[in-house]
């Protein structure tokens, strides 16, 4: 019962035994109608307060479902995107996203060593790499005869062949490991089972997912998918996350 009511009935107790009890003093029937008139502007007063505290309860409710709701998309499309990093496409199914959630593992690149660690500067000139930034040890017309132009000595430089160059010459190493979707996605504890669910739906209701290939205004295809609530607290705010019609970067239409 709420507050509302529950202040609503001890008025109407306290009400009723007052006037009962002055009818029985008097027997004068003025008391009842008195009464009657009480418990009428209870109501009214009822029906006045619960017009303008629905609404209010029902936004209150609803940004309180819709939080797991986005939760829950937002784990939809985490799957869906590591699925997407092994398998080049979307999946419109969840029992293949979840069984793939469950059993695959992903591809890890590894990288064993770091530049500053293993790989000193002067090294570094001696290999004929370039550095990320140039030490202050170099002056700028060694940095003139190193990199053929005029920079000064607290010029940062980023190269990705830096990289490639440590990783040609050993001191880098680049190892791929496999390591399995579920721990690196949502933790061994995730309960998977229940990605394809829409929270608190009492019908049990499951997200629709889709997936497809759309061509852009540039013409260039695309994959997407697309996961929507079909049961909306809601039925004017629904849910969803991707679009089968456009390309949104994969996007909730609540961000």
């Amino acid at each position: 019962m709420s507050t509302l009511v529950l202040s609503l009935v001890i008025i109407a107790a306290i009400a009723t035994v007052v006037f009962v009890l002055k009818f029985f003093k008097t027997k004068r029937p003025i008391f009842f109608v008195n009464l009657v008139l009480v418990y009428v502007a209870l109501s009214l007063g009822y029906f006045l307060i619960s017009g303008i505290e629905a609404p209010i309860n029902f936004k209150k409710q609803r940004e309180y479902r819709y939080g797991f709701v986005i939760d829950r998309l937002k784990d939809i499309r985490k799957a869906e995107l590591a699925y997407k990093d092994e398998k080049n496409v979307f999946t419109g199914s969840f029992d293949t996203l979840i069984n793939f959630v469950k059993m695959d593992s992903m591809r890890v690149l590894r990288k064993i060593g770091t530049l500053p660690d293993t790989l000193n500067e002067q090294m570094a000139i001696d290999k004929g790499m370039i550095f990320s930034k140039l030490p202050a040890t170099v002056s700028k017309k060694m940095a003139k005869e190193l990199f053929n132009v005029e920079i000064p000595s607290d010029f940062e430089i980023t190269n990705p062949a830096t990289v490639e160059k440590a990783v040609e010459i050993g001191f880098l190493i680049r190892d791929t490991v496999k390591i399995s979707v579920r721990d690196t996605v949502f933790g061994a504890n995730y309960p998977i089972d229940s990605l394809r669910y829409v929270p608190f739906s009492e019908k049990h209701a499951e997200f629709k997912l889709a997936a497809g290939v759309i061509e852009t205004a540039s013409k260039i295809k695309i994959q997407v998918f697309e996961a929507v609530d079909t049961d909306p607290f809601d039925p004017n705010m629904v849910l969803q996350v991707g679009s089968l019609e456009e390309a949104t970067n994969n996007a909730g239409n609540w961000e």
